[in-house]
């Protein structure tokens, strides 16, 4: 006799080890892998004698943890398949049932290509997680993939829904005051009215938004965001140079958000430093990019400005590092800094 569980079990142990592998074949949304959905289909429908045991709550266990693997690697399509079925597994309200639909929640709202099916089913699973979960962080999360939602019109067929994102985000900002997740919805906020075709009134009132929430928390976990974002802001929608270098000069003692974006985030500085005719500003930063970031791709031309101003200024008697490369800092590499060789 066919044993129908045996199949199963050898199916799912395959999906799961395409996906661990990172194989081509196996990529959510892939025809591949719907053809071996269809095939599993297949045998079910072939065998429909066959009654499947109902799945208890331990199974319900290693299907969750499975999904959680799953989505992790992106395998929005696998963690679907895994959490579907077992939904009814979990008891409404407790701890697994959180973590059960917020994943699915997510492998729905995040699958490609991105459907209103997928946008629907991932609205009602978050929605529940806030009206029945006690799990307050996951709470907080789905609150904010709601707001993302509603403001973004790319995640579904319907429009923009800005003033239920606008509430939804100041509703975690108020019940997780200074926590990651209010200050997430704070930037998010002010990124509402941060657009390039902002009105004036607009700006100040995202930029109000960020330099509130910075006056009462100071040291909030994502204060560094929002000091690059209010830098951004006033730099590409006010032309403000000189609040943006401000800003931005916040951010640098703090630590970049990205620190492997931090020689890009120096030479603006020091262009809006220029600009602001504060040139030995623009010293200091062009010093900075070839001492903190020696491979940075504007290395060359940081070097050579800072040239011109030590000759334009020989009285602030600047130093003037010499950019170390690849090679000029690995002495078993064949080869030299063009930079450095003699002629």
């Amino acid at each position: 006799m066919l044993n129908l569980s045996a199949i199963v079990d050898a199916w799912r142990g395959w999906l799961k080890r395409q996906a661990h592998g990172g194989s081509r074949f196996f990529r959510p949304g892939s025809p591949k892998v719907f053809a071996v959905i269809g095939l599993a289909a297949a045998m079910l429908t072939g065998c429909a004698m066959v009654e499947e045991e109902p799945i208890d709550a331990d199974q319900g266990q290693q299907r969750l943890a499975e999904a959680i693997e799953l989505a992790s690697i992106y395998d929005y399509a696998g963690a679907i398949a895994q959490l579907e079925p077992v939904m009814p597994a979990f008891q409404p309200g407790t701890e697994e049932w959180s973590q059960a639909c917020y994943v699915l929640a997510s492998a729905y709202r995040y699958r490609e290509p991105v459907g209103q099916e997928g946008v629907e089913k991932s609205r009602a699973l978050f929605a529940r997680i806030r009206d029945e979960s006690s799990n307050h962080n996951l709470i907080a999360l789905s609150l904010l993939e709601l707001a993302r939602e509603a403001e973004l019109e790319n995640y579904s067929a319907e429009s923009a829904d800005l003033p239920r994102a606008r509430q939804l985000y100041r509703t975690v900002m108020a019940d997780y005051p200074g926590s990651a997740f209010s200050a997430e919805a704070a930037i998010r906020l002010a990124n509402t009215y941060f657009t390039l075709e902002s009105a004036r009134e607009n700006l100040e009132q995202g930029a109000g938004i960020l330099q509130n929430y910075l006056q009462e928390y100071p040291d909030n976990p994502l204060s560094v965001v929002m000091w690059q974002q209010l830098g951004l802001a006033n730099q590409r929608i006010s032309g403000d140079a000189q609040a943006a270098l401000q800003n931005f000069e916040r951010a640098e003692e703090l630590g970049f958000a990205v620190p492997t974006k931090k020689d890009n985030q120096l030479w603006v500085m020091a262009q809006l430093a220029e600009k602001t005719d504060d040139v030995q500003l623009a010293a200091r930063l062009y010093q900075a990019i070839l001492t903190e970031t020696p491979r940075a791709g504007e290395g060359s031309f940081a070097k050579e400005r800072l040239k011109e101003i030590a000759r334009e200024h020989p009285e602030w008697s600047l130093v003037i590092p010499e950019r170390q490369t690849f090679s000029s800092r690995r002495p078993d590499v064949v080869g030299q800094d063009p930079e450095n060789q003699t002629p």
